[in-house]
């Protein structure tokens, strides 16, 4: 019996380790732009965003409607090699609507150099001070992002997640909602394929 135990807590412990590796890699992919370019400051929200249904202001997690054929959709981004037919299945639905709501906690192990994990209490304070001072900050440039937990699809071949970011650029504040999948390619990066931009401001 203890041995039976043994071989499920390390199954399971591969399996968390597999997850927590290909978050970092997503990550990286995301946010590389972002730590070379745009902003002097990148800080993560540690607390996973359980409620973007809501906040994307959707009617339900189902976003087979987002994968339409229609290539002028505002805000829809596809890559040239998106094919639709073996894209989503219903099951790869069900679980992003399942797992992509459960709460998870980012942390130091989740994400590439350059990048800062803090609290969530952190992060809103941020932004109620940059507002409350029309976006004056000591940092030359600020962004803020918080996600959903990622979700990956079809033996990590997709990935799922929702983000927000928030940027604080001397006095401007901007702030950007999305859905994205990314595909892995053989190399084993990870490759946008499709976003659909909710809420740009």
């Amino acid at each position: 019996m203890k041995f039976y135990l043994l071989i499920l807590l390390l199954i399971s412990f591969g399996c968390a380790s597999k997850e927590t590796k290909e978050i970092k890699h997503l990550m990286e992919s995301l946010l590389s732009a972002e730590i070379n370019k745009l902003a002097d400051t990148v800080l993560i929200s540690n607390r996973a965003v359980i409620d973007w249904v809501e906040r994307a202001e959707l009617e339900s997690c189902n976003i087979a409607d987002m994968i339409m054929d229609n290539e002028w959709s505002l805000g829809l981004f596809k890559a040239e090699n998106f094919q639709r037919e073996d894209f989503l299945t219903a099951s790869d639905n069900d679980k992003i609507c399942r797992e992509s709501v459960l709460e998870f906690q980012f942390g130091p192990e989740h994400v590439p150099e350059g990048v800062s994990v803090v609290s969530y209490d952190y992060t809103e304070k941020l932004l109620e001070e940059a507002e409350l001072y029309d976006g004056k900050s000591e940092l030359k440039s600020l962004a803020i992002y918080q996600f959903s937990k990622p979700v990956f699809l079809q033996r990590y071949r997709l990935a799922f997640v929702y983000y927000e970011r928030h940027s604080i650029v001397g006095p401007m504040i901007g702030m950007s909602k999305s859905l994205l999948f990314f595909e892995k390619s053989e190399s084993g990066e990870w490759n946008l394929i499709l976003s659909q931009t909710l809420i740009l401001a």
